[in-house]
This record gives structure tokens, sequence and C-alpha cells, in this order.
């Protein structure tokens, strides 16, 4: 018994793991695309 108990524990932070993970890349590929967009603001303002 404890030993399912314990797989279902697991299962669950890894799923919360890759929830985490995907957040973090989307965090950073937003971070990218918002650098780009301020580097083309600047561009134009000159």
């Amino acid at each position: 018994m404890g030993y399912i108990r314990e797989v279902k524990q697991y299962k669950k932070i890894m799923i919360q793991i890759r929830i985490l993970h995907g957040e973090i890349i989307i965090c950073r590929y937003c971070l990218l695309i918002y650098k780009v967009i301020t580097l083309q603001l600047k561009k134009k303002q000159h």
C-alpha cells in the first residue's frame, strides 16, 4: 500500500516540475521577445 502512495506522490511532483519547467521556458521566451521589441522601438525612435 505504501509503495503505491509513494508512486502517486512522485507522479504529482513530476507533473508539478514539468509545469514549472514549462513556465520557466515560456518566461525566457517572453523575455527574449520583449528584448527584441524594445530594441525595435528604440531603433524607430532614433
